[in-house]
């Protein structure tokens, strides 16, 4: 392997010494460049799939998250049609009890006179 050093020597009127050095440097890495690729292009792939893992999950959590969302709306609609029903069951019942109380007046007014 040419050491950097080596690249740097220049004849006095070129650089072509230079430009060799580097070539030659560069020329020298190849080897070691080549060898780990199919480690690089193994990595990438793995990366790829973790991604394409990774999106897979967040999409299946959104649906998750959309779905729990949509319980809780509907059971929020079912909630406040129970409290409206209530409403209405509570004042027909308050209705209902003056009735009632109006009615036990009228009978004792009623009973009195017939005494």
């Amino acid at each position: 392997m040419t050491m950097l050093t080596d690249v740097t020597r220049e004849s006095p009127k070129t650089n072509t010494s230079k430009v060799q050095g580097i070539g030659d440097w560069l020329g020298s890495l190849a080897p070691s460049v080549a060898s780990t690729l199919p480690l690089v292009v193994a990595l990438c792939n793995d990366m790829e799939q973790m991604s394409a893992a990774q999106d897979a999950e967040h999409t299946a959590h959104k649906a998750k998250m959309a779905a729990q969302d949509a319980k809780h709306a509907a059971l929020e609609k079912k909630g406040a049609a129970q409290a409206e029903e209530m409403h209405w069951m509570a004042t027909i019942l308050s209705e209902v009890q003056q009735q009632m109380k109006s009615m036990e007046a009228e009978w004792k007014t009623n009973k009195s006179k017939l005494d």
